[in-house]
């Protein structure tokens, strides 16, 4: 992104006639403050400020439309509208299912049909467990990683003395993450 940011830039800034251009260079790359500018440039400050205003106002323009022509141009082809649309409608038909799924048990409950509110219950605790196990495989696994952290720079530490101080820094971070 800072290639293409750079790329950016300076192409709209050779867009701008050489005056605004030095103006905006020496203010903001060179860091100067108006009155070094306008002495850098042999103009008084008044002038100095008016040609930063409108390299500002210009550089805006151009800018804008730079990102509006690679917005254009990097827009998707028409594969990707139809895949959109096509995934657009096989989630209609899941949705469309689920309302149909949800009519049959509402009709279900003012039947007198008992067991879906147990069947809605489990599923809940199903979940339930399902993201609690998730949690602690999580948690496993980033304490995992983390030893694996430690230990391996550890065995790549060029002295004996670093190795143990690496290994006792990490012992502390770990305990620190188990607390």
């Amino acid at each position: 992104m800072a290639k293409v940011e750079r790329a950016l830039v300076w192409s709209a800034l050779e867009e701008l006639s050489e005056s605004y251009r030095e103006v905006l260079t020496l203010y903001y790359r060179e860091g100067k403050s108006i009155a070094e500018v306008s002495a850098a440039l042999e103009t008084n400050v008044d002038a100095a400020r008016q040609r930063l205003n409108r390299g500002r106002i210009m550089l805006k323009g151009h800018v804008a439309q730079l990102v509006e022509g690679v917005l254009v141009n990097s827009a998707p082809d028409k594969s990707f509208r139809v895949k959109v649309v096509a995934g657009l409608v096989s989630a209609g038909a899941v949705t469309n299912s689920g309302a149909a799924t949800a009519s049959g048990v509402a009709a279900a409950q003012t039947s007198g049909v008992s067991g879906v509110a147990t069947a809605t219950v489990s599923k809940i605790v199903a979940g339930t467990s399902m993201g609690m196990m998730g949690g602690l495989a999580g948690t496993v696994g980033g304490l995992g990683d983390a030893f694996l952290g430690i230990w391996l720079p550890a065995q790549f530490a060029p002295t004996e003395t670093e190795r143990q101080l690496v290994m006792r820094r990490g012992r502390v971070m770990m305990g620190f993450c188990l607390a």
